[in-house]
């Protein structure tokens, strides 16, 4: 089977959106490994202390917006300051249900975001996701 990428992380606090999002996933080949944090402050500590040693530095992220704690956005922050060897590598796409003009200009002006999709993933925006890429 040919996989589009290796590994994928998905950064969401709703875990009934990471199953169905898993499960898109893996159905549409678009990734081999998923992994899956439900928060930023998680998703930014195994990056940190995991990722690179272990080889499981994510091709792309998908990462929501609105999260308790640390949104979308204070992950982008923190993501910046990791290093090379992550940031270089991984694509980050927001994957999120917001209506907001303010968080959708903000996901669309940061430059770190290479896609705003709205929920529902579904296999035809990965499908379009992957001619994209």
């Amino acid at each position: 089977m040919d996989y589009f990428f290796k590994t994928v992380m998905l950064i969401d606090d709703d875990s009934t959106d990471q199953f169905i999002n898993q499960a898109l996933i893996s159905a549409s080949l678009f990734s081999l490994k998923k992994i899956v944090k439900l928060s930023s402050d998680t998703a930014i500590d195994f990056l940190t202390n995991e990722a690179v040693q272990t080889d499981q530095v994510p091709d792309l992220i998908f990462l929501d917006i609105r999260m308790p704690i640390a949104d979308g956005f204070d992950f982008l922050d923190e993501f910046k300051l990791l290093p090379e060897a992550v940031t270089k590598k991984t694509k980050i796409v927001m994957l999120s249900s917001t209506m907001s003009e303010s968080d959708i200009s903000r996901a669309r002006e940061n430059k770190l975001v290479r896609f705003l999709i709205h929920k529902p993933l579904s296999l035809e925006k990965l499908s379009d996701l992957r001619a994209r890429l």
